[in-house]
C-alpha cells in the first residue's frame, strides 16, 4: 500500500501512524530504501504493509479517520538580542 508523505511527517511518524508501533520505523526504513535519518518531503510517496495497520487498532482508527501523525516543530529562530545576553552572561561566568 502507498501512503503520501505529509510535509513535515517523520518515518517514526509514520510508523506510529500506520503500524501503531515507532519500533516499526526500521521497517519503513528499510522497505522504502531510506535511512533513519531521512528528510521526507510531502511530495514522497512511502509503502508500507496495509496487514500490520490492520493488526494494531490504534493504525487503524488513524487510517480510518484519515488523521495524520506529524510532531514536527517548526524552527523558530532566537532573537538576536537574547542570542547576545546569553553570550554575555556566558563570558561573563568564564572571567568569573
Amino acid at each position: 500500500m502507498t501512503y503520501n508523505v505529509q510535509e513535515g511527517q517523520s518515518l517514526i511518524d509514520l510508523a506510529v501512524q500506520l503500524y501503531g508501533d515507532p519500533q516499526l520505523v526500521f521497517k519503513l526504513a528499510i522497505d522504502n530504501g531510506l535511512t533513519l535519518d531521512s528528510v521526507l518531503d510531502g511530495s514522497m510517496a512511502i509503502q508500507y504493509d496495509e496487514t500490520l495497520t490492520q493488526l494494531s487498532p490504534s493504525a487503524a482508527y488513524l487510517t480510518q479517520i484519515g488523521f495524520a501523525v506529524n510532531t514536527y516543530t517548526p524552527f523558530t529562530a532566537i532573537p538576536p538580542d537574547l542570542l547576545e545576553h546569553s553570550w554575555q552572561e556566558h563570558q561573563a561566568a568564564e572571567h568569573n
